[in-house]
Order: C-alpha cells, then sequence, then structure tokens
C-alpha cells in the first residue's frame, strides 16, 4: 500500500552487462521476427533466425544529440521559437548530408515557412548564440535586386571541417546563459537601431533614388 508496484512491460527489458546490451524476455511474452531463434532437437540454437524480419531503412540523414547536451542548461533555456529555429538549421545541415556545417545559408523567409513568427526570428537566433548551441559564421548583405546574401550559421555540436566545439559546455548554469542572452540581445537592439537610422539618413539624402522618385512626380 502506497508503493509503486512493479507491472510487466509488453516490451523486453534492455539491461546492460560488461558493456553490451543483453535482452531479458518475459517468459509470458516471447520475441517473434529478429530476436527469436530457432532450436534444434538438443534446444541449442541453430544461429539462424526464427520468422525474420527485415529491419526498416528510412533512407534518410539524422542526426546525433548527446544526452548531456539535452539535459543542459543551454537546452532548457530555449524558447519554442529558438528550438523551431534549430530545428530549421538541422534540416538544412541534413539537406547538404552534413557537409556544409558553418555555411549553412536559412533566410528569413525559411524560418517563416518552418513556422517562426516574422518578429521573433532575431529573439530566436540570438537565444541560440547565447546558448552556445549556433555560431554565425558570416552576416547578411543588403539585397541587390532579388537576391539578398543570407546569413550563414554552424550548429556547434556537429562536426564542421572535422572539429566539433560544443561551446555550449562550458555554460553550467542557467543564469550564465541568461546573463549571455541579456549582453547579445541589447547589442543586437542597439545595432539595429543604428542601422535604422543609417537607413533613414539616407533616404533622406538628395541622391538617393526615393528623392529622385519624388522630384519627377513633383
Amino acid at each position: 500500500e502506497g508503493r509503486c508496484r512493479w507491472s510487466p512491460s509488453p516490451q523486453p527489458i534492455i539491461l546492460s552487462a560488461g558493456g553490451k546490451q543483453r535482452t531479458r524476455l518475459r517468459k509470458d511474452k516471447p520475441l517473434t521476427g529478429r530476436a527469436g531463434r530457432k532450436t534444434d532437437v538438443t534446444g541449442r540454437s541453430s544461429s539462424k533466425y526464427k520468422d525474420a524480419k527485415p529491419l526498416r531503412d528510412v533512407g534518410s540523414q539524422f542526426i546525433s544529440q548527446p544526452r548531456s547536451l539535452r539535459e543542459s542548461p543551454s537546452w532548457r533555456f530555449l524558447s519554442w521559437q529558438a528550438r523551431k529555429a534549430l530545428d530549421r538549421l538541422e534540416l538544412e545541415h541534413m539537406a547538404h548530408a552534413g557537409r556544409k556545417n558553418g555555411q549553412l545559408g536559412v533566410s528569413y523567409a525559411q524560418f517563416v515557412a518552418a513556422g517562426i513568427s516574422d518578429n521573433c526570428i532575431p529573439k530566436a537566433l540570438v537565444e541560440l548564440f547565447a546558448a552556445g548551441l549556433v555560431g554565425r559564421t558570416s552576416k547578411g548583405g543588403k539585397a541587390i535586386g532579388d537576391y539578398r546574401p543570407t546569413s550563414t550559421y554552424r550548429i556547434t555540436y556537429l562536426p564542421a571541417d572535422g572539429l566539433i566545439t560544443h561551446d555550449w559546455f562550458d555554460l553550467k548554469t542557467m543564469e550564465q546563459v541568461k546573463e549571455r542572452f541579456d549582453r547579445m540581445w541589447k547589442e543586437w537592439r542597439a545595432e539595429s537601431t543604428s542601422r535604422q537610422k543609417r537607413l533613414e539618413k539616407s533616404v533622406q539624402d538628395e541622391t538617393h533614388p526615393i528623392q529622385a522618385l519624388k522630384r519627377m512626380a513633383s
């Protein structure tokens, strides 16, 4: 009474023994498929599988993440928007067969298509930078006609030129991550404000195309 009672699982129980994985079978639920072996008349294994079924191959790339990462303050700090942004970067990484980490170019339009609100993209990216999960390797530039260079990114827990830096590993507390985020977000907002002021000033310049169009219309 009042204590947790063990209940049988319909699945085999995986135990660790001597660094190897072995399977303990339940007597009332024998394994079938590849785990069940045929036996000869003496009861010994014939090394042949009973009712063997082929393993399912999804035929696609995948990404591995260490448990320590998923339990880290950096991971727990992320908002849902930041996790969506990270998912989109991982998809880009897999789309290039893992060979373009450090050159992952994802535009704002692609982040929006991934389900991130347009006005949340900057903050989501700064969260990833502050958490040490993603680094920006190049900064996007001004639009040239219909083309606008996108920023490129590197995922720190995946190989880039044969090197994995794991920048998140040195952040041991949530306070450290939050302090980095507050500082980086403040810098980003200051830079954004300065960029907006420069843009407004350039538009007011008499040589700007918009001013020329105004003169033609008047």
